[in-house]
């Protein structure tokens, strides 16, 4: 009996040698209760277990407790599976990393799993790998409030897959949200379905495209003198350029949640990010890294938001406060302070917490004229309009408001140059507009800003026809141009057109399709159509985006009009 019972405590002792990582069974692939099978829950807080279990840790802004994170990320969430989510937020704003999957064999047409942070697909997102290769990926939105997306995988059944969640961001919207990841046989109550590869772009080099001739040649670039440089020695003047995208990521670098928490809109659509200090005399005074310590009338300004990090720009109602929790409210701004910002509404002057506040709109954003001058965006997420020019390895820009401002290439995202000679469509004003759909009229054209390189796109819905006026620009010969392509998570296949009377250009654009180059010479006072005409059966979403399109005068008299062409 003793023999035995050495025997017994000899197993128990071997048993509790074991990791706690090899007592634990992977959860990875296990089928759940309504049949979805488990890719990661984020339940398990110990990264032995997972590292054991296959997932790879890359950096450091996953390698570390879990909870730590998602403890002061919970109340902004909204609502999220289990008790834990995966976040890479934490106080250190330059941490970065990425955490990888161990395989899995896709065996539903669906991988499905809530996601919320920071917008920036090249650094912010969620990945599905196949072969090491990213072939699904979806961004956050500016906000922390969990959606779930889907991943529409049917066409890699029976594949090995990974899943791979990246953060490469630094500074207050510089995290992303992740939870309950699964395959599952549907995709109900998704908000968005990806079903596309993502476009590949090439980091850190941009371009530049010139006014004569609308050629491109890529970065990286530095300032020099009155000229812009490129890749491979390729220079221009700066006064031939019409607009240049430097690919630099949108960060917020400062080393507090502060000085970047607020932004001012203003009526001419300018953006201006800092820290909102105060309201005295009907003056809003704004402290930014970038701009400056300025103050700027409450008249010229559209609306204000206030720790934008939580839920990004968005529009509202004018007159209207808008709260983290509670109802908005109805009034006017009495004052802003370090603690409180007040609110003359129906129950007279209210005070409200400065920490629960995420925006006062004053007006409808763009209710004024575009300012007139270049429109610079820099990356820590500002617009700013003026008249620009280069000196040295600085694009120094004359404000109206702001004085003068100094800006090294590095702190660009994006130029968009406005001349005597040039007019974009985006200022011009729609003269007639045709559609039709199978059942309702498609949705009016929209103006798109591309989040990233602040690029411009003239979104035209299946089946509409629009036509502009042509504006007098001065002596040569017009030119309309811009790049059609699809818009993103197209499906349909658009036959496209750009007409000034008997001269046309025609194009096809698939799903996928590069940009497609398109150059139509005009006349003074004539009439430019676009129009884009899908084929049956049409399947949603379907738009096509005109990127950049201008109009232009030259004296360049070999100005043609060119067969579409794919812009490389």
């Amino acid at each position: 009996m003793e023999e035995r019972l050495q025997i017994i405590a000899i197993m128990l002792l071997a048993g509790s040698s074991l990791s706690p990582a090899q007592q634990t069974e992977n959860p990875t692939s296990s089928q759940l209760r309504n049949g979805d099978l488990l890719i990661g829950d984020f339940e398990e807080k110990e990264i032995g277990k997972l590292r054991n279990w296959g997932w790879k840790f890359e950096g450091d802004c996953f390698n570390r407790d879990f909870r730590h994170g998602t403890q002061q990320m919970r109340t902004r969430a909204g609502r999220y599976a289990g008790r834990w989510f995966l976040t890479s937020f934490s106080e250190k704003l330059d941490a970065t990393g990425k955490l990888t999957s161990p395989e899995f064999t896709i065996s539903q047409p669906i991988v499905k799993f809530l996601i919320s942070g920071g917008d920036s697909p090249e650094t912010l997102s969620a990945n599905l790998l196949i072969g090491g290769k990213s072939v699904r990926s979806v961004s956050g939105k500016n906000n922390d409030q969990l959606e779930l997306v889907a991943f529409d995988v049917q066409e890699f059944a029976g594949q090995k897959a990974q899943f791979q969640v990246i953060d490469q961001a630094q500074g207050i919207l510089g995290h992303i949200n992740v939870d309950h990841v699964v395959q599952s046989s549907h995709s109900k109550s998704a908000k968005r379905i990806i079903d596309t590869s993502p476009v590949i772009n090439d980091k850190g080099i941009g371009f530049i495209q010139l006014l004569d001739s609308a050629q491109r040649f890529a970065g990286p670039f530095t300032l020099a003198d009155g000229e812009i440089m490129g890749k491979g020695g390729r220079r221009t003047k700066f006064g031939n350029t019409l607009m240049l995208a430097t690919a630099n990521a949108k960060t917020i670098t400062s080393g507090t949640t502060t000085h970047l928490a607020d932004a001012l809109i203003l009526k001419n659509g300018e953006q201006w990010f800092g820290q909102i200090e105060g309201l005295e005399e009907n003056q809003v005074t704004l402290n930014s890294p970038n701009l400056g310590k300025h103050s700027v009338e409450l008249g010229k300004i559209s609306s204000l938001h206030f720790n934008h990090w939580k839920n990004g720009i968005r529009e509202g109602d004018p007159g209207t406060m808008y709260r983290e929790n509670g109802e908005p409210l109805q009034g006017t701004l009495v004052w802003i302070r370090a603690n409180d910002i007040a609110i003359n509404c129906s129950l007279g002057v209210v005070p409200i917490p400065r920490a629960g506040v995420l925006s006062h709109i004053l007006a409808n954003e763009g209710s004024s004229p575009p300012a007139n001058g270049d429109e610079i965006s820099l990356t820590d997420g500002s617009k700013v309009i003026g008249k620009t020019r280069i000196e040295g390895n600085q694009l120094i820009v004359e404000h109206g408001i702001l004085g003068e401002l100094k800006f090294g290439v590095e702190k660009i995202i994006s130029l968009r140059r406005r001349m005597a000679n040039v007019a974009w469509i985006s200022d011009l004003a729609v003269d007639s507009l045709v559609s039709s759909g199978p059942l309702l009229p498609p949705p009016p054209p929209q103006q798109i800003i591309d989040e990233h390189t602040s690029t411009h796109s003239l979104r035209i819905a299946p089946n509409s026809e629009l036509t502009y006026r042509i504006p007098q620009l001065g002596p040569g010969k017009l030119s309309f141009r811009a790049s059609a392509c699809p818009a993103t998570a197209n499906r349909g296949v658009a036959s496209i057109s750009a007409s000034s009377g008997a001269v046309k250009v025609t194009g096809i654009i698939k799903p996928n399709d590069k940009p497609l180059a398109v150059e139509v010479v005009l006349k003074p006072g004539a009439i430019l159509k676009l129009a884009v005409t899908f084929k049956d059966p049409i399947n949603f979403p379907c738009n096509v985006d005109w990127r950049n399109a201008h109009l232009v005068a030259m004296n360049d008299t070999n100005i043609q009009s060119q067969p579409a062409s794919r812009d490389n």
